[in-house]
C-alpha cells in the first residue's frame, strides 16, 4: 500500500490538492496558484495570474511546499475580482 505524504506551508498548515497557495513564482516573483499535485518533497502549482510575458510558458511549477502558504478562499476571490 502506498504511503500518502504529508505537505504543510510556512505557517504549518497542512497542504491539500486543490488549495489555493501564495509563492515565488521563478518567472513572474509572487503570485497565487492552485495546488495541482503533491509529490514527495514538492507540490506541482498552477499560476492563476494571467501573464502578458511572451517569454512565460503556462504550467505547472514544482515549488517546495514549505514555501508556499495556504491562502482563504474568501481572500482570493477577493484578490481575482479586484484583478478584473
Amino acid at each position: 500500500m502506498k504511503t500518502q505524504n504529508q505537505h504543510f506551508d510556512k505557517l504549518g498548515r497542512e497542504l491539500q490538492v486543490g488549495d489555493v497557495v501564495a509563492f515565488t513564482s521563478f518567472f513572474t516573483g509572487m503570485t497565487i496558484g492552485r495546488i495541482d499535485r503533491l509529490k514527495k518533497v514538492r507540490a506541482s502549482i498552477v499560476s492563476l495570474s494571467d501573464t502578458k510575458k511572451p517569454w512565460y510558458t503556462p504550467g505547472p511549477e514544482d515549488i517546495n511546499s514549505s514555501e508556499t502558504v495556504k491562502l482563504d478562499p474568501k481572500d482570493v476571490e477577493f484578490w481575482l475580482l479586484k484583478q478584473k
